[in-house]
Protein backbone atom coordinates (compact mmCIF):
# COMPACT_ATOMS: atom_id res chain seq x y z
CA UNK A 1 0.00 0.00 0.00
CA UNK A 2 2.01 3.15 -0.99
CA UNK A 3 0.67 6.34 0.80
CA UNK A 4 1.90 10.01 0.50
CA UNK A 5 4.01 11.29 3.74
CA UNK A 6 0.92 12.80 5.33
CA UNK A 7 0.07 13.37 9.13
CA UNK A 8 -3.92 13.67 8.98
CA UNK A 9 -5.28 15.36 12.66
CA UNK A 10 -8.29 14.88 14.54
CA UNK A 11 -9.67 17.11 16.38
CA UNK A 12 -6.60 19.79 16.95
CA UNK A 13 -7.32 23.41 17.29
CA UNK A 14 -5.90 25.87 14.51
CA UNK A 15 -3.17 26.92 16.90
CA UNK A 16 -2.34 23.27 17.66
CA UNK A 17 -2.62 22.86 13.48
CA UNK A 18 0.06 25.70 12.79
CA UNK A 19 2.65 24.05 15.28
CA UNK A 20 2.81 20.69 13.56
CA UNK A 21 3.20 21.93 10.29
CA UNK A 22 6.02 24.26 11.64
CA UNK A 23 7.79 21.93 13.66
CA UNK A 24 6.85 18.65 10.40
CA UNK A 25 8.01 21.27 7.60
CA UNK A 26 11.25 19.89 7.49
CA UNK A 27 10.16 16.47 7.37
CA UNK A 28 8.49 17.45 3.63
CA UNK A 29 5.26 15.83 4.52
CA UNK A 30 1.72 17.44 4.61
CA UNK A 31 -0.42 18.24 6.86
CA UNK A 32 -3.73 17.32 6.99
CA UNK A 33 -6.73 17.99 8.70
CA UNK A 34 -9.92 16.32 9.31
CA UNK A 35 -13.89 17.70 9.30
CA UNK A 36 -15.84 16.18 11.73
CA UNK A 37 -17.96 15.31 8.98
CA UNK A 38 -15.47 13.12 7.81
CA UNK A 39 -14.91 11.15 11.14
CA UNK A 40 -17.07 7.98 9.77
CA UNK A 41 -14.98 8.02 6.96
CA UNK A 42 -12.44 4.71 5.61
CA UNK A 43 -8.94 6.09 6.71
CA UNK A 44 -7.51 5.48 3.29
CA UNK A 45 -9.96 7.16 1.48
CA UNK A 46 -8.82 10.08 3.75
CA UNK A 47 -4.87 9.64 3.34
CA UNK A 48 -5.50 9.73 -0.34
CA UNK A 49 -4.43 5.88 -0.95
CA UNK A 50 -5.28 4.27 -4.13
CA UNK A 51 -8.68 1.62 -3.92
CA UNK A 52 -10.21 4.03 -1.03
CA UNK A 53 -13.02 6.32 -1.99
CA UNK A 54 -14.96 8.55 0.45
CA UNK A 55 -19.00 7.31 0.93
CA UNK A 56 -21.12 10.74 0.57
CA UNK A 57 -23.93 8.65 2.36
CA UNK A 58 -21.81 7.44 5.19
CA UNK A 59 -22.09 9.63 8.76
CA UNK A 60 -19.68 9.35 11.65
CA UNK A 61 -21.31 7.76 14.15
CA UNK A 62 -20.56 9.46 17.81
CA UNK A 63 -17.52 11.31 17.17
CA UNK A 64 -15.00 11.97 19.65
CA UNK A 65 -13.13 14.97 21.14
CA UNK A 66 -10.11 14.23 21.52
CA UNK A 67 -6.82 15.02 19.35
CA UNK A 68 -6.13 11.96 17.48
CA UNK A 69 -2.96 11.93 14.88
CA UNK A 70 -3.00 8.95 11.64
CA UNK A 71 0.99 9.22 10.47
CA UNK A 72 0.70 7.73 6.71
CA UNK A 73 3.89 7.26 4.23
CA UNK A 74 6.15 6.38 7.00
CA UNK A 75 7.72 2.98 8.40
CA UNK A 76 10.23 1.65 10.53
CA UNK A 77 13.08 4.50 11.11
CA UNK A 78 11.09 6.96 9.45
CA UNK A 79 8.15 6.71 11.83
CA UNK A 80 10.95 7.17 14.78
CA UNK A 81 12.01 10.14 12.96
CA UNK A 82 8.46 11.95 12.89
CA UNK A 83 7.62 10.93 16.22
CA UNK A 84 10.80 12.30 17.74
CA UNK A 85 10.24 15.85 16.16
CA UNK A 86 6.63 15.81 17.20
CA UNK A 87 7.68 15.06 20.97
CA UNK A 88 10.54 17.74 20.62
CA UNK A 89 8.07 19.83 19.56
CA UNK A 90 5.48 19.59 22.01
CA UNK A 91 2.93 17.09 20.83
CA UNK A 92 3.22 14.54 23.81
CA UNK A 93 2.82 11.06 24.45
CA UNK A 94 -0.39 11.83 25.59
CA UNK A 95 -1.80 12.70 22.01
CA UNK A 96 -2.99 9.53 20.76
CA UNK A 97 -1.07 8.40 17.46
CA UNK A 98 -1.56 5.38 14.90
CA UNK A 99 0.30 5.07 11.57
CA UNK A 100 -2.01 4.13 8.47
CA UNK A 101 -1.65 0.13 7.75
CA UNK A 102 -3.09 -2.08 4.95
CA UNK A 103 -5.30 -3.07 7.94
CA UNK A 104 -6.74 -0.46 9.56
CA UNK A 105 -6.88 1.60 6.07
CA UNK A 106 -10.72 0.85 5.60
CA UNK A 107 -11.56 1.65 9.28
CA UNK A 108 -13.42 4.94 9.74
CA UNK A 109 -11.45 7.29 12.03
CA UNK A 110 -13.77 6.97 14.41
CA UNK A 111 -13.27 3.12 14.54
CA UNK A 112 -9.44 3.51 14.45
CA UNK A 113 -9.65 5.99 17.15
CA UNK A 114 -11.23 3.55 19.42
CA UNK A 115 -9.25 1.22 18.81
CA UNK A 116 -5.93 3.31 19.97
CA UNK A 117 -7.77 4.51 22.73
CA UNK A 118 -8.72 1.07 24.46
CA UNK A 119 -5.07 0.17 23.55
CA UNK A 120 -4.12 3.35 25.55
CA UNK A 121 -6.14 3.04 28.53
CA UNK A 122 -5.07 -0.99 28.93
CA UNK A 123 -1.29 -0.03 28.28
CA UNK A 124 -2.08 3.04 31.00
CA UNK A 125 -3.91 0.51 33.86
CA UNK A 126 -0.88 -2.37 33.23
CA UNK A 127 1.53 0.82 33.93
CA UNK A 128 0.00 1.67 37.28
CA UNK A 129 -0.22 -1.52 38.84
Amino acid sequence: MEAKRTIILYNFSAERQKLIRTITAPLGCTVKSVDKRDFGQPVGAIAGVSGYVKDKNKKPLNGFDDEFMMICGYEGMGLDVVLSVLRKGGVTRQTLKAALTETNAAWSGEELYGEVKKEHEAIKLKMEN
